[in-house]
């Protein structure tokens, strides 16, 4: 069986439930000073660490790519940590904070961008097996808060800077 319209169909609509939920959200949001409303869409971030999963043998089928899952897993990794940092900063230290916002929005971006490329290529979707999940439920997630945040970043009115 090909999995693949499976595969796009969870993750068009795991997309569309997280935007709508981001434009629910976004009224509230925006009244927010800019680094709170910074930290509601870097947070989910911290979490990226699934990715790591793909080097787990008995998640995956045995013909999992291995450049794709060490790539992703670093990838993954680098934009958690940078997320944590970023949720601290942004409370401690607001400038610094909004350097580690661009710099987990460039590197989380990246990895996922460079991780949908390599996927499709690679047809990836057939070797997920208990990892299914995190393309098809946490890339939604992943792509519309990095947007949130890209919005956030670009605002020029200042509006609660503090830094």
């Amino acid at each position: 069986m090909d999995v693949r319209p499976l595969f796009a169909l969870q993750f068009l609509v795991a997309l569309a439930a997280w935007g709508v939920i981001a434009w629910r959200l976004l009224p509230s949001v925006r009244k927010l000073d800019r680094h709170t409303q910074l930290s509601v869409w870097v947070a989910p971030h911290m979490f990226r660490v699934l990715g790591v999963g793909l080097l787990v043998p008995n998640l995956n089928g045995p013909g999992m790519p291995q450049d794709f899952a060490w790539s992703t897993a670093i990838g993954d990794t680098t934009t958690s940590v940078l997320a944590i940092f970023s949720l601290v900063a942004l409370r401690k230290w607001p400038r610094a904070g909004i350097v580690g916002a661009w710099a987990w929005l460039l590197v989380g971006l990246g990895d996922l961008c460079i991780a949908l490329v390599l996927a499709a290529r690679l047809n990836v979707a057939i070797h997920l097996h208990a990892q299914w999940f995190v393309p098809t439920f946490c890339v939604p997630v992943m792509l519309v808060t990095h947007m949130m945040g890209l919005r956030v970043l670009l605002q020029v009115d200042g509006k609660g800077d503090g830094g």
